[in-house]
């Protein structure tokens, strides 16, 4: 097949072959690149996220429970009795809020989100309610309310907490695996691109030898053969497609002349 192509096609194979090599690796690690960036952005944007937020509705639920007991504190009537009524909803609702935008980051935790919010609403019934004995200045009935709150808002930051414990292991087990792929990726397309190299000189060497050197270096034995007046040296190549045949083809029109101008003598 090499000794019907043209010499400067078989160039343009070889370069092409390496460069296919190449370009196969740049989009091996574009891909894995790619791949890796989108999962830190997911781990950003969504897990760490959503780590935050069940934090922050933590805080607000310890806030309501705060605010509960400033109702039972000051006398019903006064405004900072009224205020800290007012706060309760407001971040209870708060929690509500944010521990929804948490849950829809992480589906996979869809059960603890769950859970969380069952007792939340155990707290919400009695925080309102030891609220609403509080306003009324009801202390002692406000104060069993509350202490039925107080097991609950423990229950809910118990488990909160463990929730984002889980959550921080297995984002810090992601972001290992991760920085593991990058090193990975790495290796890999240094390993290919070396291989690629060889692969490269290899078949470069291959088509040189077979296909242009080898030939040639033939082709120029068998000029030095005929020259010395050796007639009956073959010329092989003369079939070929490329220079070398060409070449091949007039070193046999040379040989054919010097065959005659033989027979010529020798009838002289």
């Amino acid at each position: 097949m090499l000794s019907k192509l043209k010499i400067s096609t078989k160039i343009i194979m070889t370069v092409t072959g390496v460069s296919l090599i190449g370009l196969l690796l740049s989009i091996y690690s574009i891909m894995q690149m790619s791949r890796i960036d989108d999962e830190y952005s997911y781990l950003l944007s969504q897990r760490s996220a959503a780590i935050i937020q069940v934090t922050r509705a933590n805080r607000m639920v310890n806030q309501a429970a705060y605010a509960a007991y400033k109702t039972m504190a000051y006398d019903g009537q006064s405004q900072e009795a009224k205020g800290a009524s007012a706060d309760i909803s407001k971040d209870l609702d708060g929690a509500r809020t944010t521990m929804a935008e948490a849950a829809s980051k992480l589906q996979d935790a869809k059960p603890d989100f769950d859970k969380l919010a069952a007792v939340l609403e155990q707290i919400s019934s009695k925080a309102l309610e030891g609220a609403a004995l509080g306003i009324q200045n009801q202390n002692d009935e406000a104060r069993a309310a509350l202490s039925a709150m107080d097991s609950s808002v423990a229950k809910y930051v118990q488990e909160a907490v463990a929730l984002v414990d889980r959550l921080k292991a297995d984002n810090a087990a992601r972001s290992t695996d991760l920085s593991n792929n990058v090193g990975s990726t790495i290796m890999l397309t240094l390993i290919g691109t070396v291989a690629g190299l060889a692969i490269g000189i290899g078949g470069a060497l291959l088509v040189s030898s077979r296909g242009i050197t080898g030939p040639l270096n033939l082709l120029a034995q068998r000029m030095k053969e005929l020259s010395s007046g050796r007639v009956d040296t073959p010329v092989e190549g003369t079939d070929r497609g490329d220079e070398v045949g060409a070449m091949a083809r007039a070193v046999q029109i040379f040989k054919d002349a010097a065959i005659e101008k033989q027979h010529a003598d020798a009838e002289a």
